[in-house]
């Protein structure tokens, strides 16, 4: 007796696309695409370029810039600047908040700090070396402009100037991504930084009134972002920066941290986007439902649809020929 042999079945299907594992790197590219796709990208990083340059240049003027610090200019269009870099570091993440778009980026990628994560090198990787590129171009733009007449900075301090300047900027926009996630709004996000950034420097003289908080107005003053970047660009002036560096990273990380736990508390199917709720799915599949009355069960609507055009539905027994037939025998 011979056993029945089973024919062999189909061979299991093999995609010809290349299956890559979902880590980091995928969120970083995939963020990167986001990113580079939006236009407010191109706009605020281009303003950071366009303001710094611009207003350096305004400042050493061909012929009127002999006794200005080559670092100066640089300094004061960077004020002007960095507010295009905060703008860019709220939009980051706030972007996705109001368009909706961070329901899909969360159901597709449901841990939390892989997002934040790709969102903090992306931001970090663009503002550093366009504010690098800024600050650089202003600052050689000095050194040509005054030539021999140019005060003798050192090269270390030149590029201190370049890339501290970058760093503290770079971190005041990981600052902004942060607080955006915890708003999840870009007008409250933008007026926080702009008023964290100006306020302490306004409200510093007037502190320094009383004697109780003399100490505290020179604190701040210290502290405050101009300061810091004055210190930074001029360096060789004014001395090292690093522990206002180290500070201003201190507090981009404890911002990051309470990001991370704040988007962990946001669930695919329950994010707040703007000034809407997702409250399920909605469409022509899904009925629409009311109360008959106060705690009674949900009942669907049926109200007849009027026909189109307001005008009564011809009754199917009457045609046209036998309208048009008694008309003519009233006449």
């Amino acid at each position: 007796m011979s056993t029945p042999t089973r024919a062999p079945g189909p061979a299991p299907y093999v995609s010809p696309l290349p299956i890559r594992p979902v880590g980091p790197g995928s969120a970083i590219a995939s963020e990167w695409v986001r990113v580079r796709s939006v236009s407010s990208t191109r706009w605020t990083l281009g303003a950071v370029l366009l303001l710094t340059v611009g207003i350096a240049m305004l400042i050493a003027v061909p012929g009127s810039s002999a006794s200005v610090p080559p670092t100066l200019p640089g300094y004061v269009g960077i004020l002007v600047g960095q507010i295009g870099a905060i703008v860019f570091g709220t939009l980051v993440i706030t972007s996705e908040y109001t368009h909706g778009t961070i329901r899909s980026t969360l159901i597709a990628r449901p841990r939390r700090g892989e997002i934040l994560f790709a969102k903090v090198v992306v931001t970090a990787g663009l503002v550093f070396p366009v504010v690098a590129v800024a600050v650089g171009a202003a600052l050689a733009f000095t050194l040509w402009d005054q030539g021999s007449n140019a005060d003798p900075v050192p090269a270390g301090a030149r590029w201190w100037a370049v890339v501290g300047t970058a760093g503290y900027i770079t971190l005041l926009a990981l600052v902004a991504l942060a607080l955006g996630c915890l708003l999840r709004g870009s007008a409250g996000t933008v007026t926080l930084m702009i008023a964290l950034v100006l306020v302490p420097t306004l409200a510093a003289p007037f502190l320094g009134l009383s004697d109780a908080m003399t100490e505290v107005s020179i604190l701040i003053v210290e502290y405050s972002v101009p300061a810091v970047l004055l210190r930074i660009s001029h360096t060789h002036m004014h001395g090292g920066a690093e522990h206002h560096l180290l500070f201003m990273g201190c507090l981009a990380a404890v911002a990051l941290v309470l990001a991370r736990l704040r988007l962990a508390r946001s669930v695919s199917t329950g994010v707040r986007c703007g000034s809407a709720e997702r409250r399920g799915p909605v469409g022509p599949g899904r009925p629409s439902t009311r109360r008959a009355s106060a705690g009674g069960p949900p009942t669907r609507r049926t109200a007849a649809r009027p026909p189109r055009g307001g005008r009564p539905a011809r009754s199917p027994g009457r045609s046209r020929d036998s309208g048009s037939a008694s008309r003519r025998r009233h006449r």
